[in-house]
C-alpha cells in the first residue's frame, strides 16, 4: 500500500516538474515523499491516494481479464490486498483533516477543501470493502461465476 501511494506521489512530482524527489520508507513508521521544488504541491499530493488506489486496481483488473484469470488464489489474493489498499488510503485521507496529519495537512494548507478529503474516504473506503465482498464471493462460490453472470446477460421468457 505505501509503495503504490508513494510511487503516486513520485508520478505526480515528476509530471508537475518537481525536483529532487526523495521517498523514504523507515522500517518503522510511515512512509514520506518529499519534493524539494514542487510547482504543483496539490496535484502532487493528490495523486498519492488516487494511484495509491488506482494502481494496484489496473493490475488486479489485467489478472481478471487476462489468462491470469484461471489462478483464482492470485486473483483472490490481489483483490484483498486492492481492497486494503482501498480501504487504507480512504481511511488515512478521510479521517486525517480531524488531526491535519501527513498529507491531509498539507492538502488542506494548499486549498483542498474538507469536504473532498471527507468524500474521497467515504468513496475509496466503500470500493475497498465491494472489492473485498467480490473476492469473498468468488471463493464462496468459484464455480457459480460463469451462470451468475450468464443469468444475468440473457432475460428470462415469460
Amino acid at each position: 500500500m505505501m509503495a503504490t501511494h508513494e510511487l503516486g506521489h513520485a508520478i505526480g512530482a515528476l509530471i508537475t516538474g518537481g525536483k529532487e524527489i526523495d521517498v523514504t520508507f523507515p522500517l518503522l513508521g510511515f512512509s514520506r515523499t518529499d519534493v524539494l521544488t514542487n510547482p504543483h504541491p496539490i496535484i502532487e499530493r493528490w495523486l498519492g491516494p488516487t494511484l495509491g488506489c488506482l494502481i494496484p486496481l489496473l493490475i488486479l483488473l489485467t489478472i481478471s481479464f487476462t489468462s491470469l484469470k484461471r489462478h483464482i488464489q492470485l486473483q483472490t489474493s490481489f483483490a484483498y490486498i486492492t481492497g486494503f489498499c482501498f480501504i487504507a488510503n480512504g481511511t488515512y485521507i478521510g479521517l486525517g483533516w480531524i488531526d491535519r496529519i501527513g498529507d491531509t495537512g498539507d492538502l488542506l494548507r494548499h486549498g483542498s477543501p474538507t469536504w473532498h478529503l471527507i468524500f474521497f474516504g467515504i468513496f475509496t473506503f466503500t470500493i475497498g470493502l465491494y472489492i473485498w465482498h467480490l473476492a469473498i464471493e468468488s471463493l464462496r462460490k468459484p464455480n457459480d461465476l460463469s451462470k451468475t453472470t450468464k443469468h444475468i446477460a440473457q432475460p428470462t421468457r415469460a
